[in-house]
């Protein structure tokens, strides 16, 4: 089989990912350019979910490195993959896809970009899963928290959230943001 398969490439993923959550960025770029030249040998122009998630864990470690232009550049290729994704498969990619970079967008203070991100997530798992999933919610609290990052959010609020109860939760946020 060689070394250019998508097993290869996924190995190179998990092994990166790994590199990833303990601290070895240097380890992790090597293994994850050669899953993007793998994935993109094996993809017809690279549309397809696998390299996005490729092109994701690469920009988490542009990300951490403080690379943002880099991390950008490939958060913005996955989310547009996602975007073309069969529409079943795109809501739930493409709304992490959004999150993702929305998250991004707020660490470097294009908070403008990123209200609008968080929001379109948001409204995605709304249609999808309704206001009382848990993805909702999360969505929800991390928007709120963007458009309202010097106002202190209370616990009450947040459990409010995470319960599904999203009009006491509002009263809390509505109250928090008029003092």
């Amino acid at each position: 089989m060689g070394n250019n398969n998508s097993h290869c490439a996924r190995t190179c993923n998990h092994l990166a990912a790994l590199y990833l959550a303990t601290g070895e960025l240097e380890k992790a770029e090597p293994l994850m350019l050669s899953a993007k030249r793998i994935r993109a040998q094996l993809i017809p122009m690279g549309k397809h979910p696998s390299y996005a998630i490729t092109l994701t864990i690469l920009g988490n470690l542009y990300s951490n490195l403080g690379q943002f232009e880099k991390a950008t550049s490939h958060y913005l290729q996955a989310k547009e993959i996602r975007a073309e994704q069969e529409p079943i498969l795109q809501h739930a990619d493409y709304a992490a896809s959004c999150n993702i970079l929305a998250d991004l967008y707020s660490k470097i203070a294009k908070d403008e970009e990123a209200e609008i991100l968080y929001k379109e997530a948001m409204q995605i798992r709304k249609n999808n899963q309704g206001e009382f999933s848990e993805d909702y919610a999360e969505s929800y609290k991390t928007g709120i928290k963007v458009v309202r990052e010097s106002s202190v959010i209370t616990t009450h609020s947040y459990v409010n959230i995470i319960t599904g109860r999203r009009k006491q939760a509002m009263q809390g946020y509505v109250g928090i943001a008029a003092t």
